[in-house]
């Protein structure tokens, strides 16, 4: 359900309608406009899952019009009816609690204009106003600035239009980057949606690909991919395997990208630098590259920092030693972020990290660890907590050093724990085994990975996908299905996961 504001907004709807049961006809009119827009403004305050912000957005954009029709003709006939001096008045003292911001702003602009003071209160029935109040200049004025509050104490905001999208991460995102450099993945990833691989870890679509949907943005092609991209809409810089820190582990010798956080800055450089030159050059590669101007109007998405977890627990590291280790990986993150500021990114959309205590690989390779009710290792999903609550702590202070940019913490952890601890509830089955694996309790193992062919007792075995992925959450045992990362989407896409609660398509 809906939470209702009990701070000051509410109390303002409750001031409303004590002032439509006690004025005249004139005055109910706009004392009912300024209740229905302020109704519509204050009603969803965190979205329920489900709720069309965008007809909320509308029916309120409606009623302000109707308002503001009401009030332009009240100041044209104001000479007709000298009561209208007395709506000024009501409009320009309507917020009393607000009246040291509107007194500032009136400063900024100059001392000409007559404020009335908090002391005064407007006098409903007979209207009595100041000569200085009846200037026609300071009619418009105290319209000006009460048009300019009513419309924007609203939490809905209009669509962002992004253009482009700007993506940095690892394998949740990558559409192409680690298959580039390395090796693509084989059947049956791809299976699901594209029917063959599609240099995505999974069996279909990715996070990412419904976030380009979900704006109206083709899917993104990969920086690192060199044949048929089309970098118009944006680029992915994501690799499998990156981490925010320079991994000690890397291909080939290890398991970990090169392709880190700060590598995929510098890619970004590159790319900024290098398209603006191409688009003046013209042609058909010019035609390929953003416009100059997407680079500031583009959501910039981040979903990177499991790696990092993943690359201490592997190496040996206890819990606590991982646990101390994240401060440091946060603070990194805040400055490749800061260095995207700086080339003009200004909306970020950022995700924490997911309970990767739930995933297979971390199952079957610490089988001692403590389980929680839904079957996860409670250690490592702690330290994915403990990493968000610094990620989150981060988010807040970039909010306060760039005040200009919208930074937009999306908690993807809670939803995709949810598809853990309540699989039927969401049409899931079995989320703790791999539908593409082979082995064990949890259908993984990290010698027989999904795609490969095995020996087992003198027959060959292809290790393909389950019967029906669409009900499974867990792709390959470490990367989600596309029934999984669809669930996800609808989940956060209206806001109902982020910080602030804006829906995909307003965060700007």
């Amino acid at each position: 359900m809906a939470k209702l504001q009990t701070d000051s907004p509410f109390s303002r709807l409750i001031v409303r309608a004590f002032f439509l049961t006690s004025s005249t006809p004139v005055h109910s009119i706009i004392d009912l406009s300024l209740l229905l827009g302020d109704i519509v403004s204050f009603w969803i305050v965190e979205p329920a899952p489900g709720v069309d912000l965008e007809g909320l957005e509308v029916a309120r954009e409606c009623l302000m019009d109707v308002f503001n029709l009401i009030l332009l003709l009240l100041m044209m006939v104001q000479k007709l009816m000298p009561k209208t001096d007395a709506l000024i008045d009501m409009f320009s003292s309507l917020e009393q609690s607000e009246h040291h911001k509107i007194k500032s702003d009136i400063g900024q602009i100059g001392a000409s204009v007559d404020v009335p003071s908090s002391s005064s209160s407007p006098n409903f029935v007979h209207g009595n106003s100041s000569d200085a109040s009846k200037s026609p200049v300071n009619y418009v004025f105290l319209l000006a600035i009460f048009l300019s509050h009513a419309t924007t104490v609203s939490p809905l905001k209009r669509n962002c239009d992004f253009p482009a999208i700007f993506n940095f991460g690892d394998s949740n995102s990558d559409t192409g980057g680690f298959s580039a450099v390395f090796y693509p993945p084989t059947p049956p990833y791809g299976e699901t949606f594209f029917h063959m691989p599609a240099k995505r870890f999974s069996d279909g679509r990715l996070l990412i690909d419904f976030i380009a949907k979900g704006l109206g943005l083709p899917f993104l092609d990969s920086y690192l991919d060199s044949l048929g991209t089309n970098f118009n809409h944006g680029a992915n810089f994501a690799t499998a395997g990156s981490t925010i820190i320079l991994p000690n582990s890397i291909i080939p010798k290890g398991g970990f990208s090169p392709f880190y956080l700060e590598l995929q800055y510098l890619q970004f450089t590159q790319f900024k630098s290098r398209s603006e030159l191409l688009r003046e050059q013209g042609g058909i590669i010019g035609s390929l590259m953003p416009n100059k101007e997407y680079f500031q109007e583009a959501l910039y998405t981040f979903d990177i920092g499991q790696n990092d977890l993943a690359e201490g627990f592997f190496s040996n590291m206890t819990v606590e030693e991982v646990n101390a280790s994240v401060p440091g990986i946060v603070n990194k993150f805040s400055t490749n972020v800061k260095e995207i500021y700086s080339l003009g990114a200004r909306s970020f959309w950022i995700h924490n990290t997911g309970p990767i205590g739930c995933l297979p690989y971390i199952l079957s390779n610490f089988p001692s660890a403590r389980k929680d009710g839904a079957g996860c290792a409670m250690p490592y999903n702690e330290v994915a907590q403990y990493f968000n609550v610094k990620l989150k702590e981060a988010v807040v202070e970039l909010r306060k050093e760039f005040p200009l940019a919208t930074f937009t913490y999306v908690d993807i952890y809670s939803v995709k724990y949810s598809l853990f601890a309540e699989p039927q509830k969401h049409g899931f089955e079995l989320p703790l085994v791999s539908c593409c694996g082979y082995g064990g309790e949890y259908n993984y193992n990290n010698n027989d990975i999904c795609g490969s062919t095995i020996m087992v007792n003198g027959t060959e075995v292809f290790i393909g996908s389950c019967k029906n992925p669409s009900v499974r959450v867990v792709w390959d045992g470490i990367h989600y299905t596309e029934a999984a990362n669809k669930f996800i989407f609808g989940q956060i896409r209206n806001g109902s996961f982020s910080d602030p609660p804006v829906p995909l398509n307003m965060a700007c």
